[in-house]
């Protein structure tokens, strides 16, 4: 006798909001430099790099998603850095997800720029490529090894460093929000993504550093005013 499927865990209400989350997934991170200016900046400014603007893309699937709502999704974080003074922050202009539960949540609880994509796929082969796509969207790395000791420890180092202390821009809607959500490696699982191509909403991405790891620990805080 076959065993019956396992039903699908129920959403909890958009109401019931009690951070921080805890989640874990596996991803990739690419730093470099976006071809356009951001459209929103939030009273910030972003930061030139040749002829680019500094940013960011993170490429995450969550296998463990939080307690509350256990279905693994993915999601892709686009983003730029930005700078007011001496305060730099991250502000992402489109982030993309398969599930429509957690595109809600982020949108009403942290005012970011959030969307549905049903078509989204991250897959990791048997040849150590990690690709994306999806509705306006593609991403592709090849995996390769960190050669350099240590330097597996270094770089898990300054993501979670850099996380934890630059806050997140909700700036979809008002009023503007501000969200710690940290990020930290297990460095053991460290690769160096090679060749990585990044396109989105007529943006490119030009990478500067690119890294894959297998196992990352996120915690996503409460949102405040900015």
């Amino acid at each position: 006798m076959t065993a019956p499927p396992t039903p699908t865990p129920t959403p909890p209400p958009l109401d019931d909001f009690h951070p921080p989350y805890h989640l874990g997934a596996f991803g990739c991170v690419v730093l470099g430099a976006w071809s356009d200016a951001p459209d929103e900046r939030a009273g910030f400014e972003p930061l030139s790099w040749g002829r680019g603007y500094l940013g960011a893309a993170l490429v995450l699937r969550y296998d463990r998603p939080p307690a509350d709502y256990p279905v693994p999704y993915s999601e892709v974080i686009l983003s730029y850095v930005m700078r007011r003074g001496a305060r730099c922050a991250a502000l992402p202009f489109d982030l993309v997800l398969d599930n429509p539960f957690y595109v809600e949540a982020g949108i009403r609880h942290y005012h970011l720029p959030k969307r549905l994509d049903p078509t989204l796929r991250i897959e990791l082969d048997a040849t150590r490529r990690i690709t994306c796509a999806g509705s306006d969207l593609a991403f592709e790395a090849e995996l390769g090894s960190v050669a350099v000791p240590g330097a597996k420890g270094i770089v898990s180092m300054l993501l979670r460093g850099f996380t934890g202390h630059v806050p997140i821009l909700g700036a979809a809607s008002r009023p503007f929000l501000r969200t710690i959500i940290r990020v930290s490696p297990e460095p053991a699982t460290t690769y160096r993504a090679r060749g990585a191509h990044v396109a989105a909403r007529g943006r490119t991405l030009k990478p500067l550093a690119a890294f894959f790891w297998r196992s990352l620990a996120i915690t996503v805080g409460a949102p405040a005013p900015l």
